[in-house]
C-alpha cells in the first residue's frame, strides 16, 4: 500500500489493496503537507507509506527526498494525524531533512566500512592472512565505529529541531510514542529516555523559553 504526493501543485496519487485507507492516506498526508508549510519545507518531500523504507516509524532518505512513513499509523485513523505525537514524529523528519549531510554520511560509513570488509575478505581468499589484512581490518572496525557518533548527533540535532519548531510539549509526546512502540537504542538511534532528558534540559535554557508554546497548533484541534 503506497499513498504519495511532492510538492505544491503536484496530484496526490493514493493506491492500494485496502480501498477504505484511501482516505485516511489523504488525511495523513494533507497533514504532513501541512506541516511543511508551517516548517517552511517547501516544496514539500515525497509521502508515501512502506514499511521497510519507514525502518520503524518513520525514516527520511534524503537522495529521493522521500519522508516515508509505518503503514500502522493508518489503523490508528485520522484522529492521530492531529496528535501532537505525530507531529513530532514528522517535524524530527524534517529536522532530518533541513540537515541531511548526517544522514548522507553515516549511509557513507557503513558502505565504506561495509566495501573494505569485502576486500578483506576477497583479500584474505587468495592470501594468507598478513599485515595488509589487518591494516584493512582495522579501517573497516573503525569506520563502522564511526556510525555510532555520526547516527546519534543526527538524531539529537533532528530531535532539537523538533523541540525548537514545535516545542518541548510536542516532544515529550513524540518520545512518549516511541517508548510505547519499544524503540529500543542502537548503533543508529540513542536510547529513547536519553533524548527526552535532552530537550528537558534544553527546554529549561533561556533562549528555548519562546519555543516552549508549538506553533504547530491548528485550531485547538491538537491532541
Amino acid at each position: 500500500m503506497t499513498a504519495t504526493a511532492s510538492g505544491d501543485s503536484d496530484p496526490l496519487i493514493v493506491s492500494g489493496d485496502v480501498e477504505e485507507f484511501g482516505e485516511v492516506e489523504f488525511g495523513y498526508v494533507t497533514v504532513v503537507q501541512h506541516l511543511c508549510d508551517r516548517t517552511g519545507h517547501v516544496p514539500h518531500p515525497e509521502v508515501l507509506f512502506d514499511e521497510k523504507k519507514a525502518l520503524g516509524v518513520a525514516a527520511y532518505h534524503p537522495r529521493r527526498d522521500e519522508l516515508a512513513l509505518d503503514p500502522a499509523f493508518l489503523t490508528l485513523g485520522l484522529d492521530f494525524a492531529e496528535s501532537y505525537a505525530f507531529d513530532g514524529v514528522i517535524v524530527h523528519e524534517l529536522g532530518h531533512r533541513t540537515e541531511p549531510g548526517w544522514i548522507v554520511l553515516r549511509r557513507w560509513l557503513f558502505w565504506a566500512s561495509a566495501v573494505v570488509s569485502a576486500c578483506v575478505g576477497l583479500y584474505t581468499y587468495a592470501r594468507p592472512f598478513n599485515d595488509v589484512c589487518a591494516v584493512l581490518m582495522f579501517i573497516a572496525l573503525l569506520l563502522f565505529l564511526c556510525i555510532w557518533p555520526v547516527s546519534w548527533n543526527a538524531e539529537f540535532r533532528a530531535d532539537d529541531y523538533m523541540c525548537d519548531v514545535a516545542g518541548i510539549g510536542v516532544a515529550v509526546c513524540t518520545f512518549d510514542l516511541l517508548a510505547a512502540c519499544n524503540a529500543q537504542s542502537s548503533v543508529t538511534h540513542p536510547p529513547t529516555s536519553l533524548r527526552l532528558a535532552r530537550q528537558l534540559r534544553r527546554a529549561k535554557l533561556p533562549h528555548a523559553r519562546r519555543n516552549r508554546e508549538s506553533i504547530l497548533r491548528r485550531g485547538g484541534r491538537k491532541k
